[in-house]
């Protein structure tokens, strides 16, 4: 981000002045769309803080739950993440799977497009 309004800094009109004009709103462009990653990426953060002293006993926002054999992230959309050996879906209630196991407990089985999806665990 730093490179990009370094660069905007340092563009310099030219005798074609629309090449300035051109070059400085597309590095605008670029920076404002990194402004709207680091917001999204922090307001993920804080969602994420907010889950971690969270004890869930049913599917809700902050759940971690294991959904045959899948590790799943309720509440917040982040898709699948994987670290080493380690696989886990992070999901909104948007998703029509985490609209379908709201509020359910462990041990549930809930039939979601004609397959039973048990949860085995809920964290």
């Amino acid at each position: 981000m730093q490179g990009l309004q370094d660069s905007l800094a340092n563009e310099t009109k030219s005798s074609a002045g629309d090449k300035y004009e051109t070059g400085a709103s597309m590095v605008q462009q670029e920076l404002d769309k990194l402004q709207e990653q680091i917001a999204i990426s922090n307001k993920h953060l804080y969602q994420l803080k907010e889950f971690l002293n969270k004890k869930n006993d049913s599917i809700s926002a902050g759940a971690l739950a294991k959904v045959n054999g899948q590790w799943m992230l309720f509440g917040i959309s982040l898709g699948l993440l994987k670290l080493d050996n380690f696989t886990l879906l992070s999901t909104g209630f948007s998703a029509p799977l985490a609209q379908a196991l709201l509020q359910q407990k462990m041990g549930a089985e809930v039939e979601f497009r004609g397959v039973n999806q048990r949860i085995e665990e809920i964290h």
